[in-house]
């Protein structure tokens, strides 16, 4: 029996690397100002309709807005807050016919709200199931328990949500195991999952 693969042209977007977080294995994050600028965004999801592109992932750094230099630019460009520059990153995405995917971190349920009006999924990677990682110290928004409770579609929000771990972040015996299984001890996964597995040191 033959089988059939699918796949949808994507494109991903890093519209922010500052992140107020300090996760010790990250090498994406900036402690910087960072900003894609209009234009670029424009540029980039216009090359992406060109090639027929239809799905849009928006990454970015955990409250870059915490930055005061982010705030000033975002100012300066004309936007209240961050989410307010991914609602209008989401937009011009869907009006070059692209599906966008948000995964902002922890956010709180009125930016999730806004969100959802320009997105067909938001995620939020759990990261790890162990609240005493060391590579999170410094990071209190990349406690387990914090991460659950803010999910996209939790409290009756009914938001689309895609979601993972990072499996394997200085993780040993069961914590280990629920991160290989993608799900906290004693929690289910909801929505479509994914995982970034780390070897064991």
């Amino acid at each position: 029996m033959r089988r059939r693969v699918t796949f949808s042209r994507n494109v991903t977007l890093s519209l922010s690397r500052t992140c107020r977080c300090f996760c010790k294995y990250c090498a994406f994050a900036t402690h910087r100002p960072h900003l894609h600028t209009p234009d670029e965004v424009s540029e980039l999801l216009e090359v992406a309709r060109r090639r027929r592109v239809k799905e849009l992932l928006v990454l970015t750094g955990e409250a870059p807005d915490h930055h005061p230099g982010v705030r000033a630019q975002l100012a300066e460009w004309g936007f209240e807050d961050f989410v307010g520059y991914v609602v209008w990153a989401c937009e011009q995405g869907l009006e070059r016919g692209l599906l966008p995917h948000t995964n902002l971190g922890v956010l709180d349920r009125r930016d999730l709200d806004r969100l959802r009006e320009v997105t067909a999924s938001q995620g939020l990677m759990l990261e790890s199931v162990d609240p005493d990682l060391v590579a999170h110290q410094g990071s209190p928004t990349k406690h387990p328990a914090a991460r659950l409770e803010r999910r996209p579609g939790t409290g009756g929000a009914e938001i689309p949500l895609h979601g993972g771990q990072q499996g394997g972040i200085g993780a040993y015996g069961a914590p280990r195991r629920g991160a290989r299984a993608g799900r906290a001890p004693g929690r289910a996964p909801a929505g479509p999952q994914h995982g970034v597995q780390h070897p064991k040191n």
